[in-house]
């Protein structure tokens, strides 16, 4: 289990239930997850504030960061890997 999905600012919700969002999130394509990431970290910053303690959003907003940087940590690392198997075509499309 990654290191953002440990914790939960503002509650335990999501971590008292069996499946957490994140865990479905993390089946979609990478591209996908790197934008929902990516969305709910401004989301959080925009109303921040307006619905929560001003310290409680931002620290939403970092927590959905950090799982980003964990998902762009692994393609990263992917993509060294598969730089490194002599069968990986660097120059392939993906449809």
């Amino acid at each position: 289990m990654s290191e953002a999905n440990k914790k939960q600012v503002g509650g335990s919700h999501y971590k008292d239930q069996s499946i957490q969002p994140w865990d479905v999130v993390d089946t979609w394509p990478l591209e996908q997850r790197i934008g929902y990431y990516r969305g709910n970290a401004l989301k959080y910053l925009l109303r921040m504030g307006s619905k929560d303690e001003t310290v409680q959003e931002v620290g939403k907003a970092i927590h959905y960061l950090e799982k980003l940087s964990e998902v762009l940590t692994e393609r990263s690392t992917n993509t060294r890997q598969n730089a490194l198997d002599p069968n990986y075509n660097s120059l392939r499309v993906s449809k």
